[in-house]
C-alpha cells in the first residue's frame, strides 16, 4: 500500500517533470497541466521520496502527503532562489518562507505542522543542526504535553493524527484563557452549551422550533446541513486532507466514544 501511494505522489502525478522556470518570487514556476513543481537540482531534491515515504508510513492519505511535498518543493526553491544551503534551513528561516507563502496568497493551515515535520526528518538524519532546546513550561504548554502524552499513550493514535490536534489545542487554550491562569473547571460541557443558549437566544428572538441547536435563521437544522457542517469543519482541522472525499463521520464518533468507554470500563475492572 504505501510503495503503490507512494508512486503516485512521487513518480509523474505530484510532481510532474515538464514546467516553466520564472525569475518572480512572488509568481512561482507552474506546469502546463496546473500541478506545481519538480525539483531537479535544488536543495531538496535528494529528500522529496524519503519524507513522502515516512509520511506514508506515518499514516497519512495521499493527497495530505502530496500537499505536504508542493510545501517542500516550495521551500527547496526559495532556498534555491537565496543561495542558502540545506545546512541553512532552521526555525528562522522556516518563518521568513511561511511569511513569503502568506504574501502570494498560498498558506494553508497545515504548512507550520509541515515544517516542524520536515526539520524533524532531516535532523534525524543529521543533514541539518540540532535545535536549541527551549522547554515551555507555562501551564499551557505543560497541559498540551500531558494531552499529547495521553493521545499517544491511552488513546493509541497515530503520530499523523496527534499532530493534527496539538495546533488546535493551543489554539483553544489561549483563546479561550489567554495569559490568565488555567481554570479547567470552566471547560464543562454544561458551561459551554450555556454559553451557546446565551447567544442563541440574543440573535434569534422568536425560535421556530424546540430543537436545542438551531440555524442562523432560528430554523430546526436539517440532517444534511449537520453532516455538511462536519465535512467543512473536519477539511477545516485536517481530520480530512484537502482533496479527500471521504473521511470521519458524525456517527463514527459515537463508535468511537462507545468503544473508548468499554475499554476503559474493562481496564478498571468495572462489571458491566
Amino acid at each position: 500500500m504505501i510503495s503503490r501511494h507512494y508512486s503516485a505522489v512521487v513518480s509523474g502525478r505530484g510532481f510532474p517533470r515538464n514546467f516553466e522556470e520564472t525569475d518572480d518570487d512572488d509568481h512561482p514556476p507552474r506546469c502546463c497541466n496546473g500541478t506545481r513543481w519538480t525539483l531537479l537540482r535544488w536543495p531538496l531534491a535528494s529528500h522529496i521520496e524519503g519524507f513522502a515515504a515516512q509520511l506514508f508510513r506515518e499514516g497519512y492519505a495521499p493527497n495530505t502527503v502530496r500537499a505536504k511535498c508542493d510545501v517542500l518543493a516550495d521551500l527547496s526553491r526559495w532556498l534555491e532562489r537565496r543561495g542558502l544551503p540545506l545546512s541553512a534551513l532552521a526555525e528562522s528561516r522556516l518563518k521568513h518562507f511561511q511569511a513569503a507563502r502568506r504574501r502570494r496568497g498560498e498558506a494553508r493551515r497545515g504548512d507550520p505542522a509541515t515544517g516542524e515535520q520536515l526539520l524533524a526528518y532531516l535532523r534525524n538524519r543529521d543533514d541539518i543542526a540540532a535545535a536549541v532546546q527551549k522547554i515551555d513550561e507555562t501551564p499551557a504548554a505543560c497541559l498540551t504535553r500531558e494531552y499529547e502524552e495521553f493521545l499517544r499513550s491511552e488513546r493509541g493514535l497515530s503520530r499523523s493524527t496527534v499532530i493534527t490536534y496539538l495546533p488546535i489545542v493551543r489554539c483553544f487554550l489561549a483563546e479561550r484563557f489567554g495569559c490568565k491562569a488555567l481554570r479547567l473547571a470552566e471547560l464543562r460541557p454544561q458551561r459551554a452549551l450555556q454559553r451557546y443558549a446565551t447567544r442563541r437566544d440574543r440573535c434569534c428572538h422568536d425560535l421556530d422550533t424546540p430543537s436545542f441547536f438551531v440555524s442562523d435563521r432560528g430554523t430546526r437544522l436539517t440532517e444534511w446541513c449537520v453532516r455538511w457542517t462536519f465535512v467543512k469543519l473536519s477539511h477545516e482541522i485536517g481530520l480530512r486532507g484537502a482533496g479527500d472525499s471521504r473521511g470521519p463521520r458524525l456517527h463514527d464518533l459515537r463508535h468511537r466514544l462507545a468503544i473508548n468507554t468499554l475499554l476503559r470500563w474493562y481496564r478498571r475492572g468495572v462489571d458491566v
